[in-house]
């Protein structure tokens, strides 16, 4: 009797046991949806921040400019594209957006957290501030 009753608690905290792993990796893994989830958003928040400023000060003309507080680490390349330039707002994960703008836009890699977008003379230039 006391070796089945033995038995019986074994299989039973076996089987918790095995419920609280299955538990463990499910809210890992939720964990991790949300983390990657709230990094798109941000960047999206930042990207859309950009292109707004950059349309925004080519249509004030030159002189005009805003800072922006942005994610840190987005790269930005622009070219032209009919009477206009498309830019495009990219990370280091591979996330992107694109926009248009009647004036180009200047800025190397790795934009930090703090920026300023200006227009000199017709041309957008987003630099550290």
């Amino acid at each position: 009797m006391r070796g089945q009753a033995s038995a019986e608690h074994m299989l039973l905290f076996m089987v918790s046991l095995s419920v609280l792993m299955l538990s463990l990796a499910a809210l890992s893994k939720i964990r991790a949806d949300a983390s990657e989830g709230i990094a798109s958003a941000r960047f999206q928040s930042s990207a859309g921040s950009i292109a707004s400023a950059v349309r925004e000060v080519c249509a004030l003309g030159a002189g005009n400019g805003r800072a922006l507080d942005i994610e840190p680490g987005l790269a930005l390349e622009s070219e032209p594209e009919g009477p206009g330039w498309v830019f495009r707002i990219s990370d280091e994960n591979n996330r992107s957006m694109a926009s248009y703008s009647p004036c180009p836009a200047v800025t190397g890699a790795g934009l930090g957290a703090h920026v300023y977008v200006e227009n000199k003379e017709g041309e957008i230039i987003i630099r550290e501030r």
